[in-house]
């Protein structure tokens, strides 16, 4: 087994989340999340999104992901600005993307908390 070397360690989670990408919402399934960012699988065309909004220096358009998991005591969604920061091919129609958050509010940060929480007792 591989030694956790992560300040914040991943958690293993499955679900469904929005994001939203230049004014337009795709959902994406949720694979594993920490305190800093979250892992996704998308399709090819949600990739594709991203990809034709690259800016000249290679960084990709700030997103918003909206998690709308209940957690305990809320039934509020939480959106959390985002960047697609590594990318990786699955097959034909499935991409693996890692998505750091970026400024997110108190607000957000209690719900991402409280998500990994939530899976980390599972």
């Amino acid at each position: 087994m591989a030694i956790e070397r992560r300040l914040n360690p991943r958690i293993d989670i499955s679900g469904s989340a929005s994001l939203t990408v230049v004014g337009q919402t795709v959902s994406v399934n949720l694979l594993n999340i920490n305190l800093q960012g979250v892992q996704i699988e998308m399709v090819q065309t949600t990739f594709a999104l991203l990809s034709s909004k690259r800016a000249d220096d290679g960084r990709y358009p700030v997103s918003r992901m909206t998690f709308s998991e209940a957690v305990e005591n809320s039934s509020q969604q939480s959106m959390v600005d985002c960047e697609l920061i590594f990318s990786r091919r699955l097959d034909q129609k499935t991409y693996v993307g890692g998505f750091k958050f970026i400024a997110a509010d108190q607000a957000a940060s209690d719900t991402i908390r409280a998500l990994l929480l939530k899976f980390a007792k599972q």
